[in-house]
């Protein structure tokens, strides 16, 4: 069983599947970041209480795009940091719908997070010049978020650590996708440390930092292969 979660983490290990060209290489001397990262799914919850009843499942739904979380609400998408009247006490439910309004409520939100830790990296990694303009701009770097949320390390877990799915593309100004790559967070073998999950009920950085740590992972990788 060991030997079949190893393999699985392997064959899903996050990678460029789009090549840059050397001619399209030449077009990083200017790149603006889309300021609007486009998220696809509500937050993914997988907690203690799901596990419990049904092992191996955060494994199957984590890498899906939220199959267990309800549809998908196109209103929340790409709302540019909302506010909602929503402060749950410190005894609330854990579940899909009430952490993610608890998060908005304190002002964490994922796309926010994920530009933040793209920008800084691709300015201190030196293979690309940015620019704001988009009409100085040779390609722009787009984000998606596929996924994220929460799950348990493994089934008999109390404990919870930031699931994250992003994809990335580079465009240049003819519409053509120059250049792509896609990374993600796992239950098994996840790079940050599983936090436990009722003090994120009292200590709401605790999402943010889980959250900013999980993308600073991935997208350390993606530049890497850039």
């Amino acid at each position: 069983m060991k030997q079949y979660f190893l393999l699985i983490s392997l064959l899903l290990s996050g990678c460029a599947t789009q090549k840059l060209s050397v001619d399209d290489r030449q077009k990083l001397a200017l790149v603006r970041i889309n300021p609007i990262a486009r998220i696809s799914s509500q937050l993914y919850y997988y907690g203690p209480e799901q596990a419990f009843s049904s092992l191996g499942h955060a494994i199957g739904g984590a890498i899906g795009s939220g199959i267990a979380s309800e549809a998908f609400d196109s209103s929340t998408n790409n709302s540019k940091y909302p506010v909602y009247n929503y402060a749950p006490t410190e005894d609330f439910q854990l579940n899909r719908k009430s952490i993610q309004l608890y998060a908005e409520k304190k002002k964490i939100f994922i796309d926010k997070i994920v530009l933040e830790e793209l920008k800084k990296a691709l300015e201190n990694s030196g293979k690309v010049h940015l620019t704001e303009s988009p009409k100085q701009s040779l390609v722009t770097f787009n984000t998606n978020i596929i996924q994220y949320g929460f799950s348990v390390p493994n089934g008999l877990s109390s404990k919870l650590v930031p699931m994250l799915n992003i994809l990335f593309t580079l465009v240049d100004v003819d519409g053509k996708i120059i250049w792509k790559a896609n990374d993600y967070t796992l239950p098994l073998g996840n790079p940050v440390e599983a936090i436990p999950a009722d003090e994120i009920k009292t200590n709401p950085k605790l999402i943010e930092n889980a959250w900013r740590d999980a993308a600073r992972s991935i997208i350390t990788n993606i530049i890497n292969d850039l």
